[in-house]
Parts: C-alpha cells; sequence; structure tokens
C-alpha cells in the first residue's frame, strides 16, 4: 500500500507530504501558496518540480518564488 493511503484525518499536513500529494496527482503545471507560512512554504517549494511561488496575496508580497 502506498504511504499516502495510510493518512489519517488528524495528520499534520507538512511540507513533504503536501509534495507528494501535489506530484502524485499531477494535476498542476505551476503552484501559488498564498498565506503559507514563510519556513513550510519555502520546504514545499523546495519540493515540487515545478514553477512555484509563495506569497501573501492580501499583503501584496511575493515571499519567495523558484523560477
Amino acid at each position: 500500500m502506498p504511504n499516502w493511503q495510510a493518512a489519517h484525518r488528524e495528520d499534520i499536513a507538512t511540507p513533504e507530504r503536501a509534495a507528494r500529494v501535489l506530484e502524485a496527482e499531477a494535476l498542476h503545471t505551476r503552484v501559488l501558496l498564498n498565506q503559507a507560512d514563510a519556513a513550510d512554504g519555502t520546504a514545499l517549494l523546495a519540493r515540487l518540480h515545478c514553477p512555484a511561488v509563495l506569497a501573501s496575496l492580501r499583503k501584496g508580497e511575493i515571499v519567495s518564488c523558484s523560477f
């Protein structure tokens, strides 16, 4: 059984888990993470194999960009 199927509702969505799900679903060509924690967001951006941006749309700022 793949690791992602063993997850429970109470499990925390870590950057590693979120990246694995996004990559497994393969439904994106780029990712925008809005209002994510900077440390967790940066960790997630590093694990994705596509262009990605960590931003705060409300504040109008880009925190990190992978391209």
